[in-house]
């Protein structure tokens, strides 16, 4: 599996400073060896953005697109998920708001305030 930055450049000021130095959720740290999609999920909700897709993915994604289903998440039940809940997330030394959507620069300043 190929790592995938687990958050936008607006999200990364939400890490721990001592997380700061590991950009991406990677399978040695969460091992999924049999998983076709790793997504973790914080506050109840599923952060596909976040998400580690092996290519195997791409197939049920295209037919999905074809047939005009846009959410990628509603395939997670169609193939091999792996989640990461917050719990682990937070045991491997990421915030608990590291997910939290930042659009603005004053929501980027409120953020840091809070970390």
């Amino acid at each position: 599996m190929l790592p995938i930055p687990a958050c936008r450049r607006s999200k990364t000021a939400m890490l721990r400073p001592e997380s700061r130095r590991c950009h991406a959720v990677n399978a040695p740290l969460m091992p999924a060896p049999d998983a076709i999609v790793v997504v973790p999920r914080c506050e109840g909700s599923r952060q596909p953005l976040c998400a580690i897709y092996r290519r195997e993915f791409a197939a049920a994604a295209e037919d999905a697109l074809r047939a005009g289903r846009y959410r990628i998440d509603s395939l997670f039940e169609s193939v091999r998920t792996r989640v990461i809940e917050q719990a682990e997330l937070e045991k491997a030394g990421f915030a608990s708001n590291i997910f939290r959507n930042l659009n603005t620069p004053e929501e980027l300043e409120a953020g840091k305030r809070r970390a």
